[in-house]
């Protein structure tokens, strides 16, 4: 994909070191927001983890005063 960018770049006529340098960057910005996705997903995971586990602790704190 990155190849086409570069490709679309020459062809509009942007010189080759240019062309080449943003195929760059743009492949370093994908590599960094995969790595994002990836932090999310795990935070997503936490998230869900101590909710369920102050869920749950109100839960006993409720048993407790009630029974």
């Amino acid at each position: 994909m990155l190849g086409n960018l570069y490709g679309a770049l020459r062809d509009a006529g942007v010189p080759d070191d240019k062309a080449q340098k943003a195929a760059e960057e743009v492949a370093t910005c994908k590599d960094e927001i995969a790595t994002i996705k990836g932090d999310i997903q795990l935070l997503k995971w936490m998230l869900g983890f101590v909710l369920a586990s102050v869920i749950g602790g109100f839960g006993i704190v409720i048993r407790l005063l009630v029974g």
